[in-house]
């Protein structure tokens, strides 16, 4: 939903905010990082309109708990994949790359998610969340199927 309407003013911020994660980070901050990662995946996603806005805010108020408890549990490394990620999203943008986007994003959710799974019910073999991602590397999303391009 971002594409195309992923302007320089957007781009700009996208990079200021994961300058400033970046920073937070490394200081410990947890509170500045987690403004600015609130901030930076409302710039990312501010195309999506105001009904998917709010179902994406319900879902990162549910998610902040478990990043807190990663935070605290893993000191040094905890920022390291998700920086990457976010990094890597953010180039796909920039650049209009819908497919890239859609798989960096698919990532990033795969591994947040079996993160939060293995903290919350270690002996659950989370079989959907890889196999959902696997379609994505597999394929093309429909959009780019029906139109003919790859």
């Amino acid at each position: 939903m971002t594409i195309g309407h992923f302007g320089t003013k957007a781009r700009a911020e996208a990079k200021r905010l994961l300058t400033v994660m970046r920073r937070a980070a490394k200081t410990g901050d947890f509170d500045a990082w987690f403004a600015a990662h609130t901030d930076y995946h409302r710039v990312c996603t501010a195309a999506a309109g105001e009904a998917m806005q709010r179902q994406l805010r319900a879902f990162a108020d549910r998610t902040t708990r478990y990043i807190r408890i990663y935070q605290l549990s893993e000191p040094n490394s905890w920022q390291a994949a998700g920086d990457v990620e976010h990094a890597a999203i953010l180039e796909a943008l920039i650049a209009g790359d819908e497919r890239d986007a859609l798989t960096e994003m698919a990532h990033h959710l795969e591994r947040t998610a079996l993160r939060v799974l293995t903290d919350c019910a270690p002996e659950y073999e989370p079989v959907a969340v890889p196999h959902a991602v696997a379609l994505i590397d597999r394929q093309a999303p429909a959009a780019l199927r029906l139109t003919g391009a790859s």
